[in-house]
């Protein structure tokens, strides 16, 4: 909590006296963290993050990583982004629907099932964004954080990000973030979900091929190595995750540690010990693979082959 700038919340929506903030720890509530607030009848307002845990230590008490620290940032935004969408949602209703249609399985996965709890989450995860702008984050780490929300379907949270520094460069003009949100309901209304959804699609990174095709069923178990080749030049991060048979037939990994092909960026190998007439599942998860752009795999690969009799 220590390395919080409290003094941003204020600055940034130009509220004055914003309310108290609070940190609650909820270890019941699991890997879910939420924002409320309270209003007292003074006008005075009680500011929640309330983080729950899903993670412990080696002797068995609640762990938190620094990595929390943007949780807790996210969660207070709330108090400050769900009354300004609950006070323009009538004019941003229709946008909104029509963003929402097509991102409406992806966005329900994570909780977010209707089209006004993504607005609430759209603009919060922009304004975290200006935080992190306003306290030092690099540029590549900006380009992690918009990849990765385009990933988790807010499609235009770039643009929003940038209208957001319109508004910072207009105080005068916008003395509050409220006096802006017309400008944000303006721009929404313009927008074309399917040709954003196609232009990120197009940058987003594919597999296109993999050395032991998917649904093989006599693949040579003297085989050490599978190699994953990229439509585009990745950066170095990389994982391999249980497939769809699960646990029972992850294979075994040989000592010998995953490369990348150093030159083009586009190819990566990794080592493992197969057996005779054994099925073997794993899966390649999206987020587990990043291009040099930060975009992230267009989706989850899997594969799955049967090796040999000896």
């Amino acid at each position: 909590m220590k390395n919080v700038d409290f003094n941003w919340f204020e600055k940034f929506y130009g509220k004055k006296n914003p309310g108290k903030f609070h940190l609650i720890l909820s270890i019941p509530n699991g890997g879910c963290n939420y924002g409320p607030k309270v209003i007292y009848n003074d006008g005075s307002e009680d500011l929640y993050a309330v983080m729950g845990c899903c993670v412990a230590d080696s002797t068995g008490q609640p762990s938190y990583s620094k990595g929390i620290a943007q949780i807790v940032i996210h969660e207070y935004n709330h108090s400050f982004c769900n009354p300004l969408i609950d006070a323009n949602y009538n004019a941003m209703e229709p946008a909104s629907v029509k963003i929402f249609k097509p991102l409406k399985n992806k966005l329900s996965l994570q909780a977010y099932s209707a089209p006004k709890t993504m607005e609430y989450e759209n603009l919060v995860r922009a304004c975290v964004i200006r935080y992190y702008l306003r306290n030092g984050v690099d540029e590549n780490m900006l380009k992690y954080q918009v990849a990765g929300e385009f990933a988790n379907g807010f499609i235009w949270i770039d643009k929003l990000v940038n209208l957001l520094g319109v508004y910072e460069k207009n105080r005068d003009k916008y003395p509050t973030l409220n006096d802006f949100m017309p400008e944000i309901v303006k721009f929404e209304s313009t927008l074309s979900p399917k040709k954003i959804i196609r232009e990120i699609k197009a940058s987003t990174p594919k597999i296109v091929s993999i050395s032991i095709p998917d649904k093989s069923k006599a693949v040579d178990p003297a085989i050490t190595e599978i190699t994953l080749t990229f439509d585009r030049p990745m950066s170095f991060k990389n994982g391999v995750s249980y497939g769809k048979q699960g646990k029972k037939c992850f294979p075994e990994f040989s000592d010998k540690k995953s490369k990348w092909d150093e030159k083009t960026k586009k190819q990566w190998t990794f080592y493992i010990k197969l057996e005779p007439d054994k099925d073997y599942s794993m899966s390649f998860p999206s987020q587990f693979f990043y291009d040099v752009n930060y975009y992230s795999l267009d989706k989850t690969y899997y594969l799955d082959f049967r090796t040999r009799k000896q």
